[in-house]
């Protein structure tokens, strides 16, 4: 991945914002005033600020042309944009994230960049062609119908929400099952776009990684073992203020993992219907996370597996696979930090909401 940072960079300490300026960095007045007047808001200001954005501008990597219409959004969010004939774009943030940068383009390769304040030049590359994923649709023990009908239900899910999601591009995946361990994997060559008519949203999915593993040769739900699947998702939200979606988001946001984080990174454990238990024991929240606030992020330290009761109905389990974890300011976490297993491991797409939902 080429990236390129702009002399121009934000420097950042507990008491005051430095901005570095040459000459060289004059062509952009707009950009100068902004950092002058940040400058000058000092270090009583900060707090009121409480807005971070992502700047930089898109370019085609054979011919160093700026590319106009490229899609630029955070992960899992609806915070995106589009670059304009200059190929510059400007995401503002209302809170603080962990969440990459994607950069899309028709055509091109897709690149992720890591959040960072500094604005950034991003070089894309012309996709080429794929045909290794043909190759693997041949001799299978499952038709392509019942293999993708069994992705469905793992990748969107099997509640209400989750049935209600429909894949416009399904010509774009490719199956594979593998008879002696008994996977099914799916692999795709571009984003797949599903529409949920549940919650009112168009989501274009960067699948990574999809496989399920069953006790025997089969697909059915019953002989399931594990599933798992990794992409990066953009929520377009279709109709923001219509009363339907409304109730329903609400409804699938009580009782979700991002409710439950956004709970144990603010500590607000007494108005939200959660009981946790530890070791088979009814545990004060406050004992056994431990919560370290740095800049915006917050650093969660956890030793057992958590029991987590939601309204003395929804059990699931949170399991840390390190010492600690982090929380941004949506409640978005590392997949690679956290387990969730009962409830709240059992949804899927379908009953995913962006990450900035309700911010």
């Amino acid at each position: 991945m080429q990236i390129k940072s702009f002399k121009l960079r934000f420097v950042w300490n507990t008491a005051f914002l430095i901005s570095k300026i040459t000459l060289n960095d004059c062509c952009d007045l707009s950009l100068i005033y902004r950092v002058l007047f940040l400058f000058l808001l000092g270090a009583s200001s900060l707090p009121l600020l409480g807005q971070h954005y992502a700047e930089g501008y898109v370019y085609d990597a054979a011919s160093n042309e700026p590319l106009f219409g490229a899609a630029v959004y955070y992960e899992g969010t609806t915070k995106g944009t589009i670059t304009n004939e200059q190929g510059k774009f400007i995401i503002d943030l209302a809170e603080r994230s962990t969440s990459n940068l994607v950069i899309s383009y028709l055509g091109y390769q897709d690149q992720i960049v890591m959040y960072g304040l500094e604005p950034i030049e991003v070089y894309l590359k012309l996709k080429l062609e794929s045909l290794g994923e043909v190759t693997i649709q041949g001799n299978l023990p499952f038709t392509r119908e019942e293999m993708l009908q069994a992705f469905k239900e793992q990748f969107l899910g099997r509640t209400v929400a989750g049935q209600s999601c429909k894949i416009l591009n399904e010509d774009a995946l490719f199956f594979y099952y593998d008879t002696d361990s008994f996977s099914l994997k799916a692999t795709v060559d571009e984003a797949l776009i599903v529409v949920n008519k549940y919650l009112g949203y168009e989501i274009r999915y960067k699948l990574y990684g999809f496989k399920v593993d069953f006790i025997r040769k089969s697909i059915k739900t019953w002989d399931e073992k594990r599933s798992y699947y990794a992409g990066i998702p953009f929520f377009k939200d279709l109709k923001p203020n219509q009363r339907k979606y409304v109730r329903r988001r609400k409804r699938v946001f009580a009782g979700s993992s991002l409710e439950l984080l956004r709970i144990i990174a603010t500590q607000d454990y007494e108005s939200e219907p959660y009981k946790f238990f530890s070791n088979g024991f009814l545990k004060d929240p406050k004992d056994i996370f431990e919560v370290k606030d740095y800049k915006g992020i917050k650093k969660v330290l956890i030793k057992d597996k958590i029991t987590v009761l939601y309204r003395n109905d929804e059990q699931s389990t949170l399991s840390a696979l390190s010492e600690f974890f982090t929380i941004d300011g949506f409640g978005n976490y590392k997949a690679d930090s956290l387990i969730f297993s009962g409830v709240m491991g059992l949804k899927r797409l379908g009953d995913t909401l962006p990450l900035d939902y309700g911010l």
